[in-house]
């Protein structure tokens, strides 16, 4: 894997990102589009919110939530007009396995990866 932006460092089967660890396998399983909004949407947020924040397109995040929503990693609600979405049991589980070594940290993300 090679990250535009951000540090990247592999040793023993895990990447580091800043100073958060992500499992390999758990990264390679989710992606790193899915694995972002895990990680973020530990606070309830908004597809427009979590667009805003990860500076990706409102239409990545809608079907990188479906699926997760299919999967029973997160759920949403409803609050007016807004639609919230916030981790289940097991996307806490999941968010704890995508941040290993400090299940409150928020990685910095790379903007950009080229795959070889």
């Amino acid at each position: 894997m090679l990250f535009q932006r951000g540090e990247l460092q592999m040793a023993s089967g895990q990447v580091q990102l800043g100073s958060s660890r992500v499992e390999h396998g758990v990264a390679s399983l989710l992606g790193v589009g899915k694995a972002r909004i895990i990680v973020e949407v530990r606070t309830p947020a908004t597809p427009s919110q979590l667009a805003t924040l990860l500076d990706v397109s409102l239409g990545t995040v809608s079907a990188h939530l479906a699926a997760l929503r299919d999967a029973g990693v997160v759920l949403s609600w409803r609050s007016g007009r807004a639609v919230y979405y916030e981790l289940t049991e097991s996307g806490e589980d999941l968010a704890n396995l995508v941040t290993a070594t400090n299940p409150s940290a928020t990685p910095q993300w790379p903007e950009e990866v080229a795959r070889p």
